[in-house]
């Protein structure tokens, strides 16, 4: 039985890399965009 706050590391670890790829081209878009204007 693993204790929750590893269960919770765990599952926001999955989460962090799910959005990963969002987050990296959201920033890229943020840049391309301050770089427009």
């Amino acid at each position: 039985m693993l204790e929750p706050s590893v269960l919770l590391l765990e599952l926001m670890q999955r989460i962090l890399y799910a959005s990963l790829p969002v987050l990296a081209q959201g920033r890229n878009w943020v840049l391309l965009y301050m770089f427009r204007v």
